[in-house]
């Protein structure tokens, strides 16, 4: 994957399997909408079956829209302002198409929805076909798995071991140049794997839990913001601000 194009990358994670899941069940539900909607959504009437280039079209239009910011979806079509306009996304896919997609995109079949209490009810019977599809998931047999799990799809433990060597090498590398003038980091052992994992546990939470400053995460004087599951998972000196792997 030395050249690789970006969307290569993608289809390590989403192959063929699920990209026809995706397009098979958003034209039955389009299908239905059209049936109960009748004339009343004249632009849903006009429209034919989506297909998997359309599908993947949609998406990179999506992905787009987070490099890209608007302050609201039409934008992203209108031609009026010609500082703000985004000429490309028009090329790739109008506007109603594209509203179309995202207010009928799929994954299961409405039609065998069951209520909440019923026999046989699963709350997870939107997604439940994709993670049950013979792709990488069901192959992987992960129909029940942790959070955690699904990560260690995508970062196996060579990806953990590499991390803790090199950054153990660099944390000697930087006791040696910084002599005493770092006691905190003076003071440490090596970094475990196990401990690398706790780290960036602790950062996909703060993606999660906003504070004002890391610091604040190991805060214990104010009881409203104070989070101490980070402290428990992870202790940290006060004023070093985590510079253990944040090096």
């Amino acid at each position: 994957m030395a050249n690789a194009e970006p969307y290569e990358f993608l289809e390590l994670f989403l192959d063929e399997a699920f990209w026809e899941l995706l397009t098979v069940e958003t034209n039955q539900y389009m299908a239905l909408k059209k049936v109960l909607s009748e004339a009343q959504e004249k632009h849903l009437q006009a429209l034919g079956d989506v297909t998997m280039p359309e599908i993947k079209k949609y998406f990179a239009i999506y992905f787009a829209m987070g490099i890209v910011p608007q302050c609201n979806l039409k934008d992203y079509w209108q031609a009026k302002n010609v500082i703000t306009q985004t000429p490309a996304f028009h090329e790739v896919r109008s506007r109603n198409h594209w509203y179309a997609i995202w207010n009928h995109l799929h994954f299961s079949d409405n039609a065998k929805t069951l209520s909440g209490g019923a026999p046989g009810y699963d709350r997870l019977f939107k997604i439940r076909q994709l993670i049950k599809q013979p792709g990488y998931i069901g192959q992987k047999g992960m129909v029940n798995a942790e959070p955690y799990e699904f990560l260690e799809l995508f970062l196996d433990e060579a990806f953990w071991e590499l991390l803790t060597v090199e950054t153990n090498q660099y944390m000697a590398l930087k006791k040696v140049l910084s002599e005493a003038q770092e006691k905190h980091l003076q003071a440490l052992g090596d970094v475990t794997m196990p401990e690398i994992k706790k780290y960036f546990a602790i950062y996909f939470a703060m993606g999660i839990v906003p504070q004002c400053n890391l610091k604040d995460y190991w805060q214990a004087k104010n009881v409203i913001t104070q989070t101490p599951a980070f402290h428990a998972v992870f202790h940290i000196q006060p004023g070093t601000c985590n510079k253990v792997l944040i090096v």
